[in-house]
């Protein structure tokens, strides 16, 4: 085929503006190009050929490659096969980017893909699409590097998708940009203000809820609250515990006994040995002799496979909708599980709630393990006569690890737990964030209390200090701007639901 587009380099303010020029004398379709390709003319070739074969396709992109920080080693991998705008996350989080820090293999191995947006590395745009919308919004110049968060690209997308049109990724061309270029800033600024004035949102700090009502089933975006939803078979529903457990045996003995009183009538408990030694073994051989209330299904693993795998094994043998990750420290009240899957389906659009944690002191006093902020602070203990209002229903970005009640479903949309993070609870700090990119809220019921024995996990020494900063320097290398994000969020839209 012989192409038949008219190419533009878009890296720069200076490119875009004579981009811009040229695009407004141009009868072409237009290939925009801000990353590197082997061969333009194939890659612009390969884009037109989708749109030409489709004639609602008004914009297709490419996948994105960038170099991937990795904890000590960069590799090339996925920075977006496509994007969303809708996100709570906002659009300069670099979770909204689809197959983000995959090989490229699993990328290109997927399918042609309607997408909300794409990122403007190699972007293929439709004349027959920019003469019926106002085009590319020069407004944005000046205002900031205009590929970098790609308001620009957004934008177009945004009014094509308003006009009719669709947006898709071509898996198999790929663009590859530098890894400086794909930084973000960590305020907003005169171009996410435009954007604001012109589209109804901040797209740095988006308040979710209006995003729900204003925007949800229309034709910019993915539903915002259909998708999520899901359909529970009974009042209270199937409820599958995950548990595991390395030596602990005191505080296995107790976690199981409580949980043996919950006053919760479908529930079946996963629990992984997770290089157990005898002392366990031969105390869940009498439990299961003696006949433990609910089904227990022992998983035995001879050596310790880490505690973001062994959640991630447990997962794969669940298929009830509500999951609970519980720790084996934990204290559970007979009636908390009950309460905590009431407020689940209390508010469908809850991907996790989790309750309030009390930490017994070695002074005898008592700690309250509040996750009411995740930036500037983690997770914030507070003497237990402080706990107002936090004995309340609020909204957070963050759910404290000892234990979670899941909508499977969240899980299923969200993926399951990054192996990159140990038992330092930050594996469940990143799996929260997840859960809320795609959409769903978390929040604590602080009117139910359970107890946890074990405050914190040893870091290891100096070999585990520095895992555990490797691991908060990857966190914030994958999530960029996103939590802080968030918390502005709540901050200015509120966290409490019910007092």
């Amino acid at each position: 085929m012989t192409a038949d587009f008219e190419t533009f380099i878009t890296r720069t303010d200076a490119d875009w503006k004579a981009a811009l020029v040229g695009i407004a004398s141009s009868r072409k379709d237009v290939l925009l190009l801000s990353g590197e390709v082997t061969d333009p003319t194939e890659a612009g070739r390969r884009l037109q050929a989708h749109a030409l074969a489709n004639a609602t396709l008004g914009i297709v992109g490419a996948t994105t490659l960038t170099p991937f920080p990795h904890f000590d080693r960069r590799e090339v991998r996925v920075f977006s096969a496509g994007r969303r705008i809708l996100s709570p996350l906002g659009v300069a989080a670099e979770r909204i980017n689809r197959f983000w820090g995959e090989a490229p293999a699993v990328a290109e191995a997927s399918p042609l893909t309607e997408v909300e947006s794409v990122w403007g590395s190699a972007v293929l745009v439709k004349r027959s699409l920019l003469d019926k919308i106002a085009g590319f919004d020069a407004a944005y110049l000046g205002k900031g590097k205009p590929a970098v968060p790609n308001l620009l690209v957004d934008d177009l997308c945004v009014q094509a998708r308003q006009a009719g049109f669709t947006v898709a990724c071509a898996p198999e061309v790929t663009a590859t940009v530098s890894e400086t270029s794909v930084e973000y800033p960590q305020e907003s600024g005169p171009a996410y203000a435009h954007w604001q004035t012109k589209w109804g949102w901040d797209p740095l700090i988006p308040n979710i809820y209006h995003l729900r009502q204003k925007w949800n089933g229309s034709s910019i975006g993915q539903p915002m609250i259909e998708d999520l939803l899901d359909v529970w078979d009974a009042e209270e529903p199937s409820v599958e515990v995950i548990l595991q457990t390395g030596n602990s045996l005191s505080n296995l003995q107790t976690c199981l006994s409580k949980l043996a009183q919950a006053q919760y009538p479908r529930l079946r408990v996963h629990l992984l040995l997770n290089g157990s030694g005898e002392p366990v073994t031969r105390y869940l051989s009498k439990l299961t002799g003696a006949g433990y209330p609910f089904f227990l299904d022992i998983v035995r693993s001879p050596v310790a496979v880490g505690v973001p795998a062994g959640w991630n094994w447990l997962l794969s043998r669940c298929t009830a909708p509500v999951v609970v990750r519980m720790d084996d420290d934990v204290e559970l009240p007979p009636e908390g599980l009950r309460h905590l899957v009431g407020t689940l389906r209390r508010f469908p659009l809850a991907g996790a709630v989790s309750p309030a944690v009390l930490v017994p002191r070695e002074d005898g006093q008592t700690d309250y393990l509040s996750p009411l902020r995740l930036f500037p602070k983690m997770a914030s203990s507070q003497p237990s006569e402080k706990m107002a209002p936090w004995r309340s229903l609020y909204l957070t970005n963050f759910l404290s690890g000892p234990l979670v009640v899941y909508r499977k479903k969240a899980i299923d949309r969200a993926g399951v737990f990054d192996l990159h993070f140990s038992s330092m609870q930050n594996e469940s700090m990143d799996h929260g964030l997840a859960v809320r990119a795609e959409g769903y809220d978390l929040i604590v019921d602080g009117r139910v209390t359970v107890v946890q024995h074990t405050a914190g996990i040893s870091a290891g020494g100096q070999r585990g200090v520095e895992a555990c900063r490797a691991q908060r320097q990857f966190f914030c290398q994958k999530w960029g701007i996103a939590p802080a994000v968030l918390e502005s969020a709540l901050d200015r839209d509120g966290r409490i639901i019910e007092v």
